[in-house]
């Protein structure tokens, strides 16, 4: 089984008290996983792109020792304990249903079916080369069209979800994740899970941080009164 460094990318809102609750997400795996995430800030990486694709500079900003990165945005709120992963060499979950339509209008991924969201994912610095041709990228306007056209990638997580999908599955097996390990609770409306490992916040700017103070409260309430989320695995 694989040894991760975990990384919290807060990148795409960066207003005043936010990085707060970053912390706190990062606090939360830490306190479920026995290991503190690295925090990640624009400033950190240190580049002006549109926010979607900070993820692309991961590599710059881990320690050169790093085999295995785990990448999440600092909105995903730790529930329980993450299982263990195998070797592999990318690791994702799907996107929701209208977004994996939306992107089959690229030839590769119409091939494989598939099409996973980066809002948290596993990679092996074996992929490095591929997030270095991100980079290069990302001021392109075909990636950074609005969304209205079905077959642009919008200027938001499409922008860079639909060229890294294309990249990494082009180059590497995708290892699928299970939804439940990053539920996407104000979006996946299809989807419900009883047990998910991690609940991801995705509402307007307001709403979502709102969204994850109140869950994030009601867990440690729970806590305190000696419960736990810490329920069966997700069929």
């Amino acid at each position: 089984m694989i040894k991760y460094h975990p990384v919290t990318l807060h990148v795409l809102d960066d207003r005043e008290l936010t990085e707060l609750r970053a912390r706190t997400a990062a606090a939360r795996f830490e306190k479920l996983n026995g290991i503190k995430p690295q925090l990640v800030t624009r400033k950190d990486i240190g580049v002006d792109v549109n926010k979607h694709w900070y993820c692309a500079w991961i590599w710059d900003v881990v320690p050169d020792d790093v085999e295995y990165v785990l990448c999440m945005d600092s909105k995903i709120l730790p529930v329980r304990k993450l299982p263990e992963l195998p070797e592999l060499k990318f690791a994702a979950i799907m996107d929701r249903h209208d977004r994996v339509a939306q992107g089959m209008h690229s030839a590769t991924l119409r091939q494989t079916g598939k099409y996973f969201q980066m809002q948290l994912f596993v990679a092996h610095r074996d992929t490095r080369p591929i997030f270095e041709q991100l980079k290069k990228l990302c001021a392109l306007p075909k990636y950074n069209l609005p969304g209205a056209d079905q077959n642009a990638t919008g200027f938001d997580g499409r922008g860079i979800f639909t060229p890294m999908n294309e990249l990494i599955q082009s180059n590497f097996e995708v290892h699928e994740l299970s939804r439940d390990w990053n539920w996407g609770i104000t979006f996946e409306k299809q989807f419900y899970y009883e047990w998910p490992y991690m609940i991801n916040f995705n509402a307007n700017d307001f709403g979502t941080w709102a969204y994850f103070r109140y869950v994030n409260h009601l867990i440690e309430q729970l806590e305190l009164a000696g419960g736990a989320l810490d329920g069966p695995a997700s069929s």
